[in-house]
C-alpha cells in the first residue's frame, strides 16, 4: 500500500481489521490519507465529506481497493447545528456501531487579519472546527462506551505556540478550542475506556510525546503512542506540511 510517496505495504496491524472507523473531512488532504490508512488495515469505513462530491467517491474508491471490508460515503455541513448528530448516527447506523472517530473536518478560510475581523468570519471558522468537532465527538461517545474506542482529533502547531502568519488568529484559536477539549474530554470519558488524543504538525524537526515516548509516528496519529490521556502528539519535519499528510498510518486500537 502506498501513500503519497510512502510505501505501507509491509505494515500490518491485525487488531485493526474490520474495526469501525468515521473519518470527518475525509475527502482531501489529511483526512483522505488517514481514511486510506484505516483502509489498508481492512477497516469498515464511513467517509464524510462537504463540498468535495467527486473527491469523496475517488476516496471510497481507493480504499475499497486497498482493502478496505466497507466504505460508507456521508455528506454535510458540520458547521451548521445537528449536522454532526445526524452524521454520526448514519455511520454508527450503517457500519453497526464505531470504534474509532477521526475529528478531523475543519477551515481556515480568507485569512483576516484580527483588525478586519467580522462577527460572520468568526462564525465561519469557529461554527466548524469548534462547535462542529465537539459535537461530532459528544454525539459518537454513546456508541464509543459500547466498544471502548477512541477519538482522535487534528489539531496544530499553532494551538501551542500561536500561528506565525498574518489573518490566522482564528484558525489556531480554534485549534486550541480542540486540544482542551481533547485534555478534557480524555478525563472525563477514562472510566468509559474511551481513549481521546489529538495530533498536530509542524515544520522543524522534532517528534514528542509530552508525558511519554513515541516507537513511530506518522502524521497526525502514531502506533503505541505512550503518554497520558488527552495529550496531543506533536509532530513536526523538516518537510513541508503537505509532505506529511501523505505519510499516516492508524493507531493501534484500545483504551490501554
Amino acid at each position: 500500500m502506498t501513500i503519497g510517496s510512502i510505501d505501507f505495504s509491509g505494515l500490518v496491524i491485525p487488531d485493526l481489521r474490520g474495526k469501525r472507523v468515521l473519518v470527518t473531512g475525509g475527502s482531501s488532504g489529511i483526512g483522505r490519507a488517514v481514511a486510506l490508512g484505516f483502509a489498508g488495515q481492512g477497516c469498515r469505513m464511513a467517509i464524510h465529506y462537504y463540498v468535495s462530491a467527486e473527491e469523496a467517491v475517488q476516496v471510497q474508491a481507493a480504499a475499497l481497493a486497498l482493502g478496505a471490508e466497507a466504505v460508507v460515503l456521508l455528506g454535510g455541513d458540520l458547521s451548521k447545528p445537528g449536522v454532526a448528530k445526524d452524521a454520526v448516527e448514519r455511520a454508527a447506523g450503517e457500519l453497526g456501531g464505531l470504534d474509532v472517530v477521526i475529528n478531523n473536518a475543519g477551515r481556515m478560510g480568507t485569512r483576516t487579519p484580527a483588525a478586519a475581523l467580522s462577527e460572520e468570519r468568526f462564525a465561519e471558522v469557529m461554527d466548524l472546527n469548534a462547535r462542529g468537532g465537539l459535537m461530532v465527538c459528544a454525539a459518537a461517545i454513546p456508541h464509543l462506551c459500547a466498544s471502548r474506542g477512541n477519538i482522535i482529533s487534528t489539531s496544530s502547531i499553532g494551538a501551542r505556540r500561536g500561528s506565525g502568519g498574518i489573518g490566522t488568529v482564528l484558525y489556531a484559536s480554534s485549534k486550541g478550542f480542540l486540544t482542551t477539549m481533547t485534555r478534557s474530554l480524555a478525563r472525563e470519558l477514562a472510566p468509559d475506556r474511551i481513549r481521546v488524543n489529538a495530533g498536530s504538525g509542524a515544520d522543524t524537526v522534532r517528534v514528542g510525546n509530552p508525558g511519554g515516548t513515541t516507537r513511530f509516528v506518522n502524521y497526525p496519529i502514531t502506533i503505541e503512542m505512550g503518554g497520558d490521556a488527552g495529550d496531543t502528539l506533536i509532530v513536526e519535519s523538516n518537510g513541508s506540511l503537505a509532505n506529511i499528510q501523505a505519510t499516516v498510518t492508524p493507531t493501534t486500537i484500545g483504551a490501554g
